[in-house]
């Protein structure tokens, strides 16, 4: 995916970070997708990732450590 990690960076850690974000925005909440593109903006200006990188974080985490969110990306 071209998404750029620190040689000591836990990646796993990221994704269980994505997730959460996703838990807070989304838990409660009736329209997902401002939910879904704050967690993609905050990717790309905290991890300085392009949007297609933050995208790809946001899908991969969901798949991998919060799939009960998955129905929600690509909206």
């Amino acid at each position: 995916m071209g998404i750029p990690t620190a040689p000591d960076e836990d990646v796993s850690l990221v994704g269980h970070k994505v997730c959460d974000m996703l838990t807070g925005a989304l838990t409660g909440n009736p329209n997902p997708v401002p939910a879904v593109r704050g967690v993609v903006q905050t990717l790309e200006s905290n991890a300085d990732l392009t949007k297609q990188q933050a995208v790809g974080v946001m899908q991969a985490s969901t798949y991998i450590y919060c799939p009960q969110w998955a129905r929600l990306i690509g909206r």
